[in-house]
């Protein structure tokens, strides 16, 4: 999926780096959410959620801090 992304365009690359980072963390790092209570351990203790909702954040946040995109009108 990611071979298919235009990842140099934009913050696309931006976003998808800490995502998988924070996807990463439980796989080599599972003591880290130990200390968090039951919810969040399930939310950031599988990887694929943890990812997903960092990616899901990020691009929320890069899209409403970038300039405004023209649009156009259709016709």
């Amino acid at each position: 999926m990611l071979s298919r992304e235009n990842l140099s365009h934009g913050s696309n690359g931006i976003v998808v780096a800490p995502a998988l980072r924070v996807g990463l963390l439980p796989v080599f790092v599972p003591e880290m959410y130990a200390g968090l209570p039951v919810w969040a351990r399930t939310v950031f203790g599988s990887g694929v959620a943890a990812g997903a909702l960092a990616a899901v954040v990020l691009a929320a946040a890069f899209s409403r801090s970038g300039p405004p995109q023209e649009r156009r009108d259709a016709v």
